[in-house]
């Protein structure tokens, strides 16, 4: 910080120019640095300039007497050399003596004036030395209070939601937000520390079947710094659960074995698996006791995924889950079996007996509620015996197609002797054997679905034995 007073450096013959009373204020200091003339000049209360003249502003005074006394010398000088009466000599020794006397009175009173105006500078110096030092003091103190001051607190200025927790579940920390966190200190100074302050806080939030994006509860961050701690919430929220939009997958209900199987050593397939959160591995199917395992517990949940048109050639040649000893229940989109990491958007089946028999004798398969068959338009025995003799089987999938093919749902849950309420049946152009024999052997289904179908084949027929071998559909025409 720097200070700057009225000044001037104008000093004539040795005297500093010094301020006229209207140009400083009551305690304002006026400086003459001139060489020579160096003064410090106030205002009094009776309106008067006071100088406090330097060393060298006295001496250059006391050089311009004694020169006075020494010009006044040289005049004495000349004149003893000078005839001159009597009574002319005597008038001018007078006068002489005179100015020799007032020069000394003179001195004597700058000499008492100097006394005076060093005693007032001294006092002043001391007044001033101590004011600049007390003011240095409180600029230093306002200096530490700006450049080090204390830090009081710590708040969340904001926490927003970003990332929704997947509909499988999952773990919603800091990183599923944004927030900013600031310090306060005792200046009144807030600092963002967003990017340094420890943040840690997690919400486990479980696996959902919601149909709708959800809250999934409040989520609590602690923030630490510097000793000190705040907290803030935010409202998590978990995605809604899209079947469609993850592949084929196992989720385990009993520890065993999901086996991949061949019921011919010719259409051996490979498919790619994850067990849970590990890396994608490949089985190729087998034969008999040669079909590979996966050993599953409680809680597991397995993907798969390939590029496979079909999984069977006929109806007697085909790969399938059978001989699995696990429980389990099924959900995802079929066409990751097809497409691999395509599959979201693709739905379009191109081979006959793509999926037959894909779960037959699955004994252990309690539901396929939200298995995902998109397809619209089918192919000839694409989900033939796909659900055969699944005697455990509850829920069946949802059969969206209008477009059917020959035998395409043939025997499809034939044998689901626990299976309660069939799909509905939305297709309008039917085809033969299309529902031939689908609901055969399903002794606890005791309602059949409506047949919207207007276009049809005469051999088109559904069975189910709580109605008699084979039931036509009364609005089929």
């Amino acid at each position: 910080m720097r200070t700057t007073h009225i000044k001037s450096n104008v000093v004539n013959n040795g005297v500093p120019k010094l301020p006229t009373s209207d140009a400083i204020y009551y305690g304002e200091i006026a400086i003459n640095y001139g060489a020579s003339g160096e003064t410090l000049s106030i205002k009094n209360s009776n309106n008067e300039i006071v100088p406090f003249s330097s060393d060298n502003a006295i001496n250059k005074a006391f050089e311009v007497h004694a020169q006075s006394l020494i010009d006044l010398d040289g005049r004495i000088v000349e004149l003893k050399g000078t005839k001159v009466e009597s009574e002319e000599f005597n008038k001018i020794v007078s006068d002489l003596n005179k100015k020799l006397s007032a020069a000394s009175e003179s001195l004597d009173n700058l000499y008492n004036e100097i006394v005076n105006l060093t005693d007032k500078i001294n006092e002043n110096e001391v007044v001033i030395s101590e004011s600049l030092c007390d003011l240095d003091k409180r600029i230093k103190k306002i200096d530490n209070s700006y450049n080090n001051p204390t830090l009081t607190a710590i708040t969340f200025n904001s926490i927003t939601w970003v990332t929704d927790i997947p509909a499988k579940g999952g773990t919603a920390t800091k990183d599923n937000c944004t927030f900013e966190v600031y310090a306060k200190y005792d200046n009144g100074i807030s600092v963002d520390i967003s990017s340094i302050v420890i943040v840690e806080g997690e919400l486990v939030v479980p696996s959902s079947k919601a149909e709708q994006r959800h809250e999934a509860g409040k989520l609590t961050l602690t923030a630490s710094y510097s000793g000190l701690t705040a907290t803030g919430n935010v409202t998590a929220y978990q995605e809604a659960f899209d079947p469609s939009m993850e592949p084929l997958t196992f989720n385990i209900l009993s520890a065993g074995t999901i086996n991949w199987t061949a019921s011919d050593s010719t259409v051996t397939k490979t498919i790619d698996y994850k067990l849970n959160n590990g890396e994608w591995a490949s089985i190729t199917s087998n034969t008999g006791s040669s079909a590979p395992t996966i050993t599953v517990n409680p809680g597991d949940k397995i993907q798969f995924k390939g590029n496979n048109a079909q999984y069977a050639n006929s109806s007697s040649n085909y790969n399938s889950f059978n001989g699995s000893t696990a429980s389990f229940e099924i959900e995802g989109n079929i066409m990751s079996l097809i497409y691999g990491d395509n599959f979201k958007n693709n739905s379009t089946i191109s081979s006959a007996y793509a999926f037959t028999s894909l779960f037959e004798y699955c004994a252990n398969l309690v539901s396929a509620e939200n298995l995902i068959l998109p397809a619209t338009t089918l192919t000839n025995s694409c989900y033939r015996n796909m659900f055969y003799n699944c005697t455990s089987l509850t829920t069946a999938p949802a059969l969206p197609a209008t477009k059917l093919a020959d035998s395409c749902y043939s025997n499809m849950f034939l044998g689901c002797t626990k299976l309660t309420t069939a799909p509905a049946l939305p297709a309008t152009t039917l085809a033969n054997n299309c529902y031939s024999n689908m609901f055969w052997g399903c002794t606890s289904l005791i309602t059949a679905p409506e047949l919207p179908a207007t276009t049809f084949n005469i051999s088109t027929r559904v069975t189910c034995n709580n109605f008699g071998r084979y039931v036509l559909w009364p609005n089929v025409r």
